[in-house]
């Protein structure tokens, strides 16, 4: 009779372990998934952001060569 409840209490753990498992990885696949489009969004946001830093700059340089034009050397 003992050797039958060990077996039911061996089998139980088994189970619960398989079940904490199960468990974890589901919410290891979650985090990862929203890790993932955490960064996708902060590096879409850096894109526009470093873009129109660019056209920003070119811009500026524009308005430049405007207000102070560059002669040509003779």
């Amino acid at each position: 009779e003992l050797k039958t409840d060990l077996a039911m209490l061996d089998n139980k753990i088994d189970t619960g372990l398989a079940s904490l498992d199960a468990k974890i990885d589901n919410g290891l696949t979650s985090l990862d998934v929203k890790i993932d489009t955490g960064l996708n969004n902060v590096t879409q946001k850096l894109t526009i952001r470093l873009g129109g830093i660019v056209v920003g700059g070119i811009a500026l340089l524009e308005i430049l060569n405007r207000i102070f034009p560059v002669v040509p050397a003779p």
